[in-house]
């Protein structure tokens, strides 16, 4: 995994982190600089208790934010995300009907959607309750010139729009479309819909 993308979805953690070790390098440079000796944490001990005060709640209050975030990640916090997925049906030359789906995902989370790759499942219903099933992988994404040779995202309170199209035979009563969306972090998120096979 790219260590950007990485640092991107932790950095919450990486910024406690950070904070944590620069306050204990502080310490140590103030101890070697003789700001920080036993005489002087002597002579200051009644300040230096307040200040232990001070530290405690701020540890115990930073804490429950954390534990907060932690709480809520499957919730708020967590990649979160609205497909919706239409259909249109079109005849053909030759008397087959042309469905085109279009499939619109809303990151409604507050962390970014990386790579996101939809596939669908076709259920063909037809005579005889027959029953077809064909997996389609290939999509068209609505993008920008400039955004051709990235890596595709979705950032909170975005939209995405796929595209895709299909021959149906006419014999066929009903298409039956389960598209599941996919990001290179293995979320999922899936929608079914069934459409007429009539114009």
């Amino acid at each position: 995994m790219n260590i950007l993308k990485w640092l991107s979805r932790h950095h919450g953690a990486c910024v406690l982190g950070l904070t944590i070790i620069v306050f204990a390098l502080s310490l140590v440079h103030l101890w070697r600089l003789g700001f920080l000796s036993p005489d002087w944490l002597s002579a200051n001990k009644d300040s230096l208790s307040a200040l232990s005060s001070i530290t405690t709640i701020t540890i115990i209050s930073t804490g429950a934010v954390f534990s907060y975030y932690s709480f809520f990640r499957g919730r708020t916090f967590s990649l979160r995300a609205q497909l919706e997925l239409t259909a249109t049906l079109h005849k053909t030359s030759e008397d087959d009907i042309l469905q085109a789906y279009s499939l619109v995902v809303t990151n409604v989370g507050t962390s970014t959607i990386w790579n996101p790759q939809p596939t669908v499942r076709m259920v063909w219903h037809g005579q005889n309750n027959t029953v077809t099933e064909k997996i389609v992988d290939y999509w068209i994404e609505e993008t920008h010139e400039d955004a051709a040779n990235q890596t595709p995202i979705i950032e909170p309170a975005e939209k995405a729009q796929f595209f895709g199209q299909y021959i149906v035979p006419k014999e066929i009563w009903a298409v039956t479309y389960h598209v599941t969306l996919s990001d290179d972090s293995n979320h999922n998120w899936s929608i079914s819909k069934t459409v007429s096979n009539e114009t």
